[in-house]
């Protein structure tokens, strides 16, 4: 839970930010489930990839999703 509250705090300061900052700016949470602030323009290529791998799965997780909701639809 203090996590969340930090986690959230962090987000509430990046909306602060002028405009062209917060696009570059950004969480990332590590393997431990604490959240980095980082700039996405300078992140390193082990960053990235933990990235894109997150990122790849939640979509995977997300198509999942979609494509049951969609059989059990038909379904019915």
């Amino acid at each position: 839970m203090e996590s969340y509250d930090e986690e959230a705090l962090k987000w509430a300061a990046i909306q602060r930010l002028p405009t062209v900052t917060r696009l570059r700016r950004g969480l990332l949470i590590n393997s431990e489930g604490e959240a980095n602030e980082i700039d996405v323009h300078k992140i390193g290529l082990q960053e990235r990839r933990y990235l894109l791998e997150r990122l790849v799965r939640i979509a995977d997780a997300d198509n999942e999703n979609f494509l049951l909701k969609l059989k059990d639809r038909i379904d019915r």
